[in-house]
């Protein structure tokens, strides 16, 4: 069995004044003062603790806010950063693509422009010879003519014989003929060439036009990428933000929750000593009603009959000890004696029973007063065996054994109050 004693200083000091102004009043009506010590020692309803707790929930729920909301605008960024990140993967992929088509038109380009390069030498040299060929025909033309305005007689008659002015008719007309038709190859040449090189400009042009489109593209692909990748610096940077405010709002909750269940267990131990403290006014005002019906009992010294006879051990002695069901130190009010289910519990010695029922923490509980002051308790017990106003003889059975209540096993919490406040049972079991 787990409890606390409520020794803050201002109750010490209430209880000393008490106890100086009523000291006289205390032998004449004991059970009363037992009723009004148990009064005086409870807590305070509402403590400062309280107030603190709420205010610490209170900032909590607006922290939870607040993170909720940082983690809602970072869901919101990671979404945006999703699409931009997409966009900026297209636009990568599309660049590329642009890069390798610029390329291949770049040599395009240059290829057509060496064969523009080589067809304007070509055509230079095609103009030049037939200008050069168009003027030797027509410096033998002019011969040919000066000689064919003579008359054949006097082309025979300068003749040697006639052979020879066969010869010189025949040849002046193979000459004729020839240079006519090497004009007409080169006139031909020539013609052929200013065509493809009109064709190669032609195309040299589109090309160009074609090249100049790429790079407008491409300039307008860089200046998208910068733009996307600018935006998802931005949407990186805010998302740091937010991840860094998470993180710190996740820390400052993690404090509060500290404190929140530091005084939550506050709270809870002041709950505690006030159900125990109501625990003791009932007891003094039970005491007072059995007193009524019997005789007040007289503790006379010595030792007590010792309570559980069979037990294996003292599992928990008087003081503190670690509690980690209950998960913190605890001030230990008895002694624990491990003992099997059902085994007896005995009355150490003579007293009256005020308190034959449940309590929360005790389970089943037997209080019996025993004069002087003095009160044992039993707990956990399996079973009652003694009624609120009987009186009980040194071992005689008050109960059996059990693990009821705050328990972890089957024992026997064995309890000594003197006025109300517990004491070292071994002082009366030695």
């Amino acid at each position: 069995m787990n409890k606390k004693l409520s020794l803050k200083p201002r109750l010490c000091f209430r209880r000393a004044l008490c106890s100086l102004l009523l000291g006289g009043c205390l032998l004449l009506a004991w059970p009363l003062h037992l009723a009004v010590r148990a009064q005086t020692d409870l807590p305070p309803a509402k403590s400062e603790t309280a107030d603190e707790l709420a205010a610490l929930q209170q900032e909590q729920e607006l922290l939870s806010q607040q993170l909720e909301k940082a983690q809602k605008e970072l869901s919101a960024f990671q979404s945006q950063k999703d699409l931009r990140d997409s966009n900026l993967s297209w636009l990568l992929e599309r660049d590329a693509e642009q890069r390798a088509k610029y390329k291949t038109q770049l040599m395009q380009v240059a290829g057509i422009t060496k064969i523009k390069k080589s067809l304007d030498k070509s055509l230079e040299v095609a103009i030049r010879k037939y200008d050069e060929r168009k003027t030797r025909y027509g410096q033998r033309i002019e011969a040919m003519y000066r000689m064919q305005n003579k008359s054949p007689l006097e082309i025979y008659l300068e003749s040697d014989n006639l052979e020879a002015y066969s010869s010189t008719m025949l040849f002046m007309k193979m000459i004729s003929d020839a240079d006519e038709q090497d004009l007409i190859k080169l006139r031909e040449a020539r013609e052929d060439l200013s065509q493809r090189r009109k064709e190669t400009e032609d195309n040299l042009k589109e090309y160009s036009q074609l090249l100049e489109a790429l790079e407008k593209d491409l300039k307008a692909i860089e200046e998208d990428i910068e733009d996307y990748q600018s935006k998802v610096d931005s949407l990186d940077a805010e998302m740091q933000s937010r991840l860094e405010a998470i993180n710190q709002f996740t820390q400052q909750d993690d404090e509060l929750q500290m404190g929140i269940d530091a005084m939550q267990a506050q709270l809870d131990e002041e709950e505690r000593q006030r159900k125990l403290a109501e625990e003791r006014a009932s007891l003094a005002a039970e005491s007072q009603e059995a007193g009524a019906g019997a005789a007040s009992p007289q503790y006379t010294g010595g030792a007590f009959v010792w309570p559980c006879p069979s037990y294996s051990g003292i599992t928990s002695g008087f003081g503190y000890r670690s509690v980690p069901e209950a998960g913190l130190n605890d001030f230990h009010t008895g002694l624990d004696m491990a003992a099997d289910y059902d085994a007896q519990a005995l009355a150490a010695t003579s007293g009256v029973v005020v308190y034959a029922s449940w309590m929360e923490y005790g389970g089943n509980t037997v209080k019996i007063d025993i004069g002087g002051g003095t009160l044992i308790m039993y707990c956990h017990l399996n079973s009652i065996a003694v009624a609120v106003g009987q009186t009980v003889s040194p071992g005689e059975v008050v109960g059996y054994v059990g693990t009821t209540g705050l328990s972890t096993g089957p024992h026997l919490h064995f309890e000594v109050q003197q006025d109300g406040t517990p004491v070292d049972p071994w002082l009366y079991l030695s």
